[in-house]
């Protein structure tokens, strides 16, 4: 075979290459439009932009925390396994949460079931959907269009972190909205599976605590005893082998209604 049919099979390859390359590109879009679309779609039909006002337990000011009030009962008649509804303040994210049999499904479907590049957002599926767990892991992906958890990198900036009023998270399961107050950011790397136990011995959850705490990238200075519980929230960086953790003690536990009764 002579160079020349040689360098025309290769330029043929790597034609077929880029076209593929391309028509995934191209699909990967059109998925994420799609995504965008319905969840816009969803925030429209069953979210209403609310502010919570709370002393902050650091300072004591009065800071204005960003939520939204959801329609959940209407929420879960369209999704079934829509399980509950986040907000990240001084973030894009403002979410319904799913729940799965396993911890695969919704990261390549969206909350309607349908295939989706984005995935959803979704909850462990070893969690109580109450929250009951000592740790409740919400997973998303790291979207570059800023899809689901794309946004969530933000809590890593020093103006993300000056603002008080950020370090709120809500969580809205049936009747309760959850409060959860940030206490540590940061990276990890991708096989460590530590981070996403969902429950401890009480000495096994001191040692969790202080070892997220002493990684964290910012003092929230939030104390966190036995008797509280967290929320972690768990995303990839732009690097595929590591992860971006954020964990917040739920404040409010306790005033809220046992969506079992």
């Amino acid at each position: 075979m002579t160079r020349k049919i040689i360098s025309k099979i290769l330029a043929v390859i790597s034609a077929l290459l880029f076209l593929a390359a391309l028509i995934l590109f191209i699909f990967w879009l059109q998925q994420g439009k799609a995504a965008n679309s319905e969840m816009s779609e969803m925030q429209n039909q069953f979210a209403e932009e609310i502010v919570i006002d709370l002393a902050d337990t650091d300072t004591g000011e009065t800071v204005e925390v960003e939520s939204t009030s959801v329609d959940t009962d209407d929420l879960q008649t369209n999704y079934q396994n829509a399980v509950g509804w986040i907000k990240v303040p001084g973030t894009s994210i403002n979410y319904p949460v799913a729940q799965g049999s396993n911890n695969s499904y919704y990261l390549n479907h969206g909350i309607n079931g349908r295939y989706n590049a984005n995935g959803a957002i979704f909850l462990d599926y070893r969690n109580s959907t109450s929250l009951s767990d000592r740790n409740t892991v919400i997973y998303g992906h790291n979207m570059l269009n800023g899809a689901m958890f794309g946004t969530l990198s933000k809590v890593r900036t020093s103006s993300w972190y000056r603002n008080k009023a950020n370090h709120y998270i809500t969580y809205q399961a049936g009747d309760n909205t959850y409060i959860a107050q940030v206490f540590s950011v940061h990276v990890i790397e991708k096989t460590d599976l530590y981070y996403t136990t969902i429950n401890f011995s009480d000495d096994d959850f001191v040692d969790y605590i202080n070892k997220v705490k002493s990684l964290s990238e910012y003092n929230f200075n939030v104390d966190v005893g036995l008797s509280d519980k967290i929320i972690t929230l768990y995303t990839c960086t732009n690097h595929s082998q590591s992860r971006i953790l954020v964990h917040a003690k739920i404040l409010n536990y306790e005033d809220s209604e046992d969506p079992a009764e």
